[in-house]
C-alpha cells in the first residue's frame, strides 16, 4: 500500500492530544515507512514493537539541564529499548518526522549521534551502556536575536530531519540519537529544553569504522554556553554548539544534514491568510497494516492559528515583535522571556 508524505502528515495530525511537544512518528528510508513509538501506546500493556524507542515523556515533554547528568538525557524519560531495526546501508539516508504537534519558535540546534549495540541487538541493550558519537549537527545557521536555526529547518521541512549514515561505518546494529535543544526560554538558568528521541537502525555494507563516543550523561552541562544563552539578545550571531565534536569517518563521504537543508526553499509553500502550508513529497510505502485505514489522497495540510486567533497547547502566545495569536486555545499564555511566551497548562 502506497502512502504520501502528505499523508503520513495527516496521520500525524490526527492523533489524539497528549501533554507534549511532540515526538518522533516515525522515519522512512526509501519509500519504506517504520512506525516510531506513538505516545498513545504508552497507554497499552502489550503495544505492537515499533522502531522507535519507548518513553514516558507525557507532560511537557523535554528533559530539563537539571537532569542533563542522568539517563533521561539518552534516549528521553525512562526511555526503554524499540523492539525493531529500521534497515539501512552504510551511506543511506534515514528521514525522521516529528509529530504535528510539534510547536513553532523553539528555535535551537538539531543533533543526530550513533552507538553500537553489542550482539548485533538493540532490542534488549542497557541505555546506560551505550557510547554515542556525534554525526552532524546544524546550530545557528545565519542572522542573530534570534536567527535562523536547525530546529527552523525541521519546521519548514513539513518537520523532517534526514540523516545520512557514514559509508564507512561498519555493519551491525545501532542506536540513531536525534535531538533537538530548545533555546527559547534558555536566558534563564535551567530554562534549555531537550528532545532525544531514539531508533534503532541495522546497518549493511559499509567498511570498518566503529563509533568512538560516550554516554549522552557527560555531553552537557546547564552553564555550557550554547546551553545558557539568550537568543534573542545575540547581536554578534555567533553561538557554540554543546556536546562532542563531530566524529570523522574516513572515506564517510560527509556526516551532514544531507536533504534537511536543501529542503528550506522547496518543501513548504505558506499563505498569508492563515500559515496554511502544502507540502509535496515522493510516496513511501508502509510496513504495517495499522495506518492501512487511510485511504484518502489528497494532499495533507497543516494549519496553525491566523493572527488574531488561539494558539494552541506549547506554541507561541505572546513576546516582542510577536505578531500572532495572542490567546491560548487550552492552557495559559506565560511569558518564558521577554521575547517570547508559551500557552502552557
Amino acid at each position: 500500500m502506497q502512502f504520501t508524505v502528505q499523508q503520513l502528515a495527516l496521520l500525524a495530525s490526527i492523533l489524539p492530544t497528549v501533554h507534549s511537544h511532540g515526538f518522533v512518528i516515525g522515519a522512512t528510508v526509501g519509500k519504506t515507512w517504520y512506525p516510531g513509538f506513538d505516545i498513545q501506546l504508552a497507554y497499552q500493556a502489550n503495544h505492537p514493537k515499533v522502531y522507535g524507542w519507548d518513553t514516558k515523556a507525557l507532560d511537557s515533554g523535554f528533559v530539563s539541564p537539571d537532569s542533563f547528568a542522568t539517563a533521561d538525557i539518552i534516549c528521553h524519560k525512562s526511555a526503554t529499548p524499540a523492539g525493531l531495526h529500521i534497515p539501512v546501508t552504510a551511506g543511506g539516508q534515514v528521514t525522521l518526522y516529528w509529530s504535528n504537534s510539534w510547536p513553532e519558535g523553539h528555535q535551537g540546534p538539531v543533533l543526530d549521534y550513533l552507538a553500537a549495540c553489542p550482539n548485533n541487538d538493540c532490542s534488549t541493550v542497557t541505555k546506560t551502556d551505550l557510547n554515542f558519537a556525534k554525526i552532524d549537527q546544524v546550530g545557528l545557521v545565519s542572522g542573530s536575536s534570534p536567527g535562523y536555526w536547525g530546529e527552523d529547518q525541521l519546521a519548514v521541512a513539513n518537520r523532517s530531519w534526514t540523516v545520512t549514515i557514514p559509508s564507512s561505518l561498519a555493519a551491525g546494529a545501532y542506536v540513531l540519537r536525534h535531538e533537538i535543544l530548545a533555546l527559547h526560554s534558555a536566558r534563564s538558568a535551567n530554562g534549555a529544553q531537550a528532545y532525544p528521541q531514539c531508533v534503532n537502525l541495522m546497518v549493511s555494507g559499509g567498511g570498518s569504522a566503529t563509533v568512538k563516543g560516550a554516554s549522552p550523561e557527560t555531553f552537557y552541562s546547564a552553564t555550557d554556553p550554547g546551553i545558557l544563552i539568550d537568543i534573542y539578545n545575540n547581536a554578534a550571531g555567533t553561538y557554540q554548539i554543546p556536546g562532542p565534536t563531530v566524529q570523522a569517518f574516513g572515506g564517510s563521504g560527509g556526516s551532514a544534514p544531507a536533504s534537511s537543508t536543501t529542503l528550506v526553499t522547496s518543501v513548504r509553500t505558506t499563505t498569508t491568510t492563515a500559515k496554511a502550508t502544502t507540502t509535496t513529497a515522493p510516496a513511501v510505502t508502509t510496513t504495517t497494516t495499522k495506518a492501512a485505514t487511510i485511504t484518502t489522497t489528497k494532499a495533507a495540510t497543516t494549519t496553525t492559528s491566523a493572527a488574531g486567533g488561539s494558539a494552541s497547547l506549547y506554541a507561541q502566545c505572546g513576546g516582542q515583535g510577536w505578531t500572532g495569536p495572542t490567546t491560548c486555545a487550552s492552557g495559559t499564555c506565560k511569558a518564558q522571556s521577554q521575547y517570547y511566551s508559551q500557552c502552557l497548562p
